[in-house]
């Protein structure tokens, strides 16, 4: 017979039994002390009695769990999420992703962030102070308000000129309805979004933007428009009232954090996927991310109830695909 070690537990287990073989207490209060019911101290008491003190450790203790991490797989980890994998500047849930779709690695993203802070692959991530703001609800159903933004970025690290990511996202649903790379933020790619957006999803009513000049003049108006009851207007901005779409200036960055949130999550994502893939030029990102916005788009939408409900009752009306603008009046006119 080995050496029996036993934990404080065990140790008080084993203390509480002799004291009952004893007859210093009773089988109730031998019990009340283990936590166990009355035909349950009786089974410990027997096999104590039989067997000793081997009752008293689990079978299990000292035996490597079955469901334990292989050595191997933290090593694959250490090599790909390290400081000097391909992964190295992945967050968790991003790097789980890609594991499982890249590697075959299939980890939860909880179980990963575990293994990386325990095997010291990385350190603990220290949470950031929340900034508690206001937050506007929502519209009610897709379309009503798209925001509009563009984005100058490295976004392929020094491989090429830096470039601008001009974007739209439904502020309904977060569903992204455009996005594409231009050389700068510039009067021809507001045009081609909005060209793009009627033929693809229709006409939002509202388009949320910010405060540049190519969609707000910043002319001051002179006596001639004051009497004829006119503003100044950049082209863009005479081309969007033109189509019916209501222009909202916002006053802050903040103001529309939807779409400056997707600049965030696309510089994050988008950025560290191009580089994987060796993307060196505008063309080729816009190639790229054709791709890559279906993969992420999951992550971004939040359907709501009223949105499904929009677009049946539009489909059935309409008879085709319904557009942004068609699903608005459909919910409007029911």
């Amino acid at each position: 017979m080995g050496t029996i070690t036993l934990n404080e537990k065990q140790r008080r287990r084993c203390e509480i039994i002799t004291r009952l073989i004893a007859n210093k207490i009773s089988s109730s209060e031998a019990s009340e002390l283990l936590g166990r019911s009355s035909r349950q101290v009786r089974r410990i008491r027997q096999r104590y009695e039989a067997q000793g003190l081997e009752t008293l450790v689990h079978g299990n203790q000292g035996r490597p769990s079955p469901r334990r991490t292989q050595p191997a797989l933290v090593e694959q980890l250490r090599e790909l999420a390290g400081p000097t994998g391909r992964y190295h500047d992945f967050n968790v849930s991003h790097l789980a992703e890609l594991l499982a779709r890249d590697e075959n690695i299939k980890i939860p993203r909880s179980t990963l962030s575990r293994l990386l802070i325990a095997h010291h692959i990385r350190p603990p991530r220290r949470g950031k102070r929340a900034v508690k703001r206001m937050q506007r609800e929502r519209k009610s159903a897709e379309g009503l308000m798209l925001q509009t933004d563009a984005s100058p970025h490295d976004w392929l690290e020094g491989r090429a000129p830096e470039m601008n990511l001009l974007g739209a996202i439904d502020d309904a649903t977060g569903k992204v309805v455009y996005a594409h790379f231009r050389p700068s933020e510039d009067q021809i790619g507001y045009l081609l979004m909005l060209r793009t957006v009627a033929l693809t999803h229709g006409l939002p009513h509202i388009l949320y933007h910010d405060r540049h000049t190519i969609l707000r003049s910043p002319k001051q108006a002179t006596i001639e428009d004051e009497l004829a009851g006119r503003k100044p207007q950049s082209q863009v901005q005479r081309i969007i009232e033109q189509l019916g779409i209501t222009s909202i200036p916002a006053l802050s960055p903040q103001a529309k954090g939807r779409i400056e949130r997707l600049w965030q999550t696309f510089q994050d994502r988008l950025r560290k996927e191009m580089r994987l893939a060796g993307i060196d030029s505008l063309e080729q990102a816009n190639r790229f991310s054709r791709d890559f916005y279906p993969r992420l788009q999951p992550t971004l939408r939040q359907s709501t109830a009223r949105s499904a409900k929009c677009l049946a009752t539009a489909a059935a009306g309409v008879g085709s695909r319904p557009s942004l603008l068609h699903c608005h009046r459909a919910q409007g006119q029911g």
